[in-house]
């Protein structure tokens, strides 16, 4: 499961993506945004709330549980065959732990915190920045025969988004790029958003 705020492509994350927005508009003349849930479904994921959630926060909860290691990995079976099924919340204080971290998670995924994690490059006097292999060997990434990143963690590099590894893939699309300051900062900001959602994930 990802988020976006855009329009996004059927296969961004794999070979096909199911999409499901959070609002829909039903009359572009009226212009009215209606939430988009199955008002007896959300009546049974909620019924044991004692506030009622908005919209946004029942995402939240959603998003969280997805990430959770423990679900993912109690369902395992049953989610490589079929769509995930929510679990209701028997009280408030286990949908508002979900609600934060899902939040958070949000948060990092849209971008819109600034995490960035400390690397660095290993370079000879030729600065050769050219983007030309991707090989994750003893802790380090190379890029080329003659230049490395370092500071990236075993735990990031091999983290999947859907059918994706996130720094591999990455720095494959920019491959006969050179890894110029904004590439490298993006690449910062990445790695650190990875580490973190790792750390959220190990919370839940």
């Amino acid at each position: 499961i990802f988020v976006a705020s855009n329009i996004i492509d059927a296969h961004l994350i794999g070979s096909k993506s199911y999409i499901a927005p959070l609002y829909i508009k039903l009359d572009d003349l009226t212009g009215d945004v209606f939430d988009n849930f199955d008002q007896d479904s959300l009546y049974q994921l909620t019924q044991n709330l004692s506030n009622k959630p908005t919209s946004k926060e029942v995402f939240e909860y959603c998003y969280g549980v997805l990430y959770s290691e423990t679900y993912r990995n109690l369902y395992n079976e049953f989610l490589k065959q079929d769509a995930p099924k929510i679990p209701i919340p028997n009280d408030q204080e286990y949908f508002d732990k979900y609600v934060t971290a899902g939040n958070r998670l949000i948060e990092l995924h849209l971008v819109k915190t600034n995490v960035q994690k400390e690397l660095g490059l290993n370079t000879t006097e030729s600065q050769n920045l050219l983007i030309e292999q991707v090989k994750f060997i003893d802790g380090k990434v190379l890029i080329n025969k003659d230049t490395s990143i370092y500071g990236i963690p075993e735990t990031v590099w091999n983290y999947y988004i859907g059918g994706y590894q996130v720094i591999d893939k990455w720095l494959k699309l920019h491959k006969n790029e050179s890894l110029d300051y904004e590439k490298f900062n993006h690449l910062k900001k990445i790695v650190g958003i990875i580490e973190e959602t790792i750390k959220i994930q190990n919370e839940l």
